[in-house]
């Protein structure tokens, strides 16, 4: 019950805020970000509740969900699918990557001894201490880079 409360509260924060603009300006923000004109500034309550009553009315239609960028309307599902399977496959091929990156590494420290061993211990050990979002970051930063470069882009 607790979850389905904060869920609703969430919902109601985002749906509040999303129609915000047009509590100050009398026009769509969308047209206001495009254009870079607006509407005549001032407070319009009655205008604000209704841009609330339209969002709940359109989220309760999935059919008719649309994503905008650049000005060109694209359908939800269409796009949403298509990042969906590319990340999947970004997802599964790390995880593949890291599989074999942590067998490698482990097989390696187990037959090598010495200074060798230590090295790679302690490689081990500082990349254990690092944040994962430093490391997701780098990974990500690496494969831009090495698009930029080559051109081919992986996965």
């Amino acid at each position: 019950m607790k979850i389905i409360r904060r869920l609703m509260l969430v919902f109601t924060g985002l749906t509040l805020i999303s129609v915000l603009p047009i509590l100050f300006f009398n026009t769509e923000f969308q047209y206001v970000y495009m254009n870079a004109e607006s509407g005549s500034f001032g407070f319009y309550p009655l205008d604000y509740a209704m841009a609330i009553y339209d969002v709940i009315l359109n989220l309760s239609q999935p059919d008719q969900w649309s994503l905008v960028v650049m000005g060109k309307e694209y359908a939800f599902a269409d796009v949403i699918v298509g990042r969906v399977v590319y990340s999947m496959k970004v997802f599964f091929f790390s995880l593949v990557l890291a599989m074999i990156i942590a067998f490698l590494i482990s097989v390696l420290i187990s037959r090598v001894s010495g200074m060798v061993n230590r090295l790679l211990l302690s490689l081990v050990n500082v990349m254990e201490s690092l944040p994962d979002i430093f490391i997701i970051i780098g990974v990500q930063l690496l494969v831009v880079m090495y698009f930029r470069q080559t051109g081919v882009l992986i996965v």
